[in-house]
């Protein structure tokens, strides 16, 4: 089975963000090629199961964490030995050079969408805008869908103190 059937066979045909990443990993480390083989029937149930864009990344970053372990050739892992029910249990069992056994949960923290982010961040201005007697007028503008969420903030903030601080 070629990389591409491969990662066809797991993403179901649909062709996602996540693929891109796979071929580079495949590429770059045989071990993962392996593991990808062994458990993609796991990670195929875990990509179609997924109801949004930020449960296929959590299921990415998962792969990542893997790929990342398994450039390692001291490294040996196990894909969610002890089963995916209804408790939870960690993602990876790993063994370091065949002596040390340990558990790994690989959780991506999650951050709020940036239109989510910068409307709380407006809020804030404005209500402190609202406690000074004036006829002041505030605004945030993005000009780019692609704005890198922290310096929106970080813009916002500075904005902010400068201004009315």
């Amino acid at each position: 089975m070629t990389d591409k059937q491969l990662i066809g066979n797991i993403l179901g045909g649909k062709q996602r963000r996540i693929s891109d990443y796979l071929m580079d990993w495949l590429s770059t480390c045989p071990k993962f090629r392996t593991f990808l083989h062994t458990n993609s029937s796991k990670i195929r149930s875990k990509v179609r199961c997924a109801k949004t864009d930020e449960d296929l990344e959590d299921t990415r970053f998962e792969l990542e964490v893997a790929y990342l372990f398994l450039l390692d050739n001291r490294f040996e892992l196990e894909y969610e030995k002890y089963g995916t029910g209804k408790s939870r249990a960690p993602d990876f069992y790993a063994i370091y050079d065949k002596s040390i056994f340990f558990n790994v949960e690989a959780r991506r923290i999650r951050e709020p969408q940036l239109g989510t982010r910068i409307n709380i961040c407006s809020q804030e201005i404005e209500a402190e805008v609202r406690k000074i007697s004036s006829d002041i007028c505030v605004q945030i503008r993005t000009n780019t869908m692609d704005a890198d969420p922290n310096l929106v903030l970080i813009q916002a903030w500075f904005f902010y103190r400068e201004r009315w601080s």
